[in-house]
């Protein structure tokens, strides 16, 4: 999924930015092993919630079910931005 629009020339501005720092600084935390319930075993969507859950909670974030997707189409209908038909 991609803008068409050439207003929204923000992903290549990104990656020019990312690509451009010679030195990144990244941060790594080593969460303890996740073991699924009985239930988590058999529901992989639910174990999947849980494992976000334990992660928002780590973060200090709320847990949220909205997908990049939605969240792009949102975007881009807010700043009048089309997508293109394989959206």
């Amino acid at each position: 999924m991609y803008c068409t629009s050439k207003k929204f020339p923000f992903f290549r501005t990104q990656v020019w930015l990312m690509l451009a720092r010679l030195v990144k600084d990244i941060e790594v935390t080593f969460l303890p092993v996740y073991t699924p319930s009985a239930a988590e075993r058999e529901d992989p969507a639910l174990y999947a919630k849980n494992v976000q859950r334990v992660m928002a909670r780590h973060l200090g974030v709320y847990p949220s079910d909205v997908t990049y997707h939605e969240y792009y189409r949102e975007y881009c209908r807010e700043h009048g931005i089309e997508l293109n038909k394989e959206s």
